[in-house]
């Protein structure tokens, strides 16, 4: 457990939990303690494994920090399904790190000085059609079946004391996150969205006056799979966050353009992306142009 600032510091653990399954007897009432995933963002809960572009759209990064560390921490978290028509989630758990803890240029604060209150939350998420159900948390389905989910997430973290920089007393920012999430596939098509607003940013730790406030964006992610050309698919990403709604200047925009080639499913891949990244003026004022190739292998 991070108590105040310390904990993880510069070694992190993974998922490392204790599942008790079907609690009373009810397929509905499951149980994880210790560490795991929570569910602040479907980008961020989805194995690296299992993306479309490895580069995960820069705000699911920062919801994955906003109200717990690396969206794992030490939690307890209640889980379950019915039909795998709802899916829901409740957690409770610790809160952040200074290292994850950023302001609006994405500096990183001096320390952590304890949360007042455990974060906690929680995640719903709904298939509306029967036949259509989500069964697996995925980017990549081959043109393989289909599926539609709705979700949305909330979650809280209160009285977060904070060093801004080292030549300034402790501040507190309470803060929230909320995550609405859109998937869905109809055989060799694949959509995604999720939409994020984030309360308790901070303008600028260097400032003189401490200025918070909230920030918002979303993203939006296509691929189409092309089976009869041996799996390639070709995709497009498109995200925008402003990482400080109060004030002009912090708009961010980033556009992904690639393709993929799925030789053996996950398991084995390679892929060529091009990336624009724009920064307004009060978040570096610069443009970006990215060229990667990748390739994974997963076993």
């Amino acid at each position: 457990v991070n108590q105040d600032d310390s904990g993880e510091r510069e070694f992190n653990v993974g998922d490392a939990k204790l599942t008790a399954k079907k609690i009373f007897g009810k397929k509905w009432l499951n149980a994880s303690f210790y560490r795991a995933k929570v569910d602040v963002s479907r980008a961020q809960t989805v194995k690296s494994a299992f993306l479309v572009n490895y580069d995960r759209a820069a705000i699911t990064d920062s919801a994955s920090n906003w109200v717990n560390q690396n969206r794992r921490a030490a939690n307890i978290q209640l889980f379950g399904d019915w039909k795998k028509k709802i899916h829901y989630g409740l957690v409770v758990g610790d809160g952040i790190n200074s290292s994850g803890f950023r302001d609006a240029q994405n500096n990183r604060a001096v320390s952590i000085g304890g949360q007042s209150n455990p974060m906690f939350g929680g995640k719903i998420r709904f298939s509306p059609f029967d036949g259509w159900e989500e069964t697996k948390r995925t980017e990549t389905y081959f043109g393989q079946g289909k599926h539609i989910s709705l979700g949305v997430g909330k979650f809280i973290l209160n009285g977060v004391k904070f060093q801004p920089n080292s030549d300034a007393d402790f501040s507190e920012v309470d803060r929230e996150l909320l995550n609405l999430e859109f998937s869905a596939h109809y055989h060799n098509l694949f959509l995604q969205a999720e939409y994020f607003d984030f309360d308790g940013a901070v303008a600028d730790f260097d400032a003189d006056t401490m200025q918070i406030g909230t920030s918002d964006g979303y993203y939006v992610l296509g691929e189409y799979v092309m089976p009869e050309l041996s799996f390639i698919a070709p995709f497009l990403k498109y995200s925008k966050w402003d990482t400080f709604k109060e004030l002009d200047g912090h708009e961010r925009e980033t556009f992904s353009a690639g393709i993929n080639w799925y030789l053996r499913g996950n398991s084995t891949k390679v892929g060529l992306v091009y990336e624009r990244d724009e920064r307004d003026f009060a978040i570096g004022n610069r443009d970006v142009n990215i060229f990667r190739i990748t390739s994974q292998l997963f076993f």
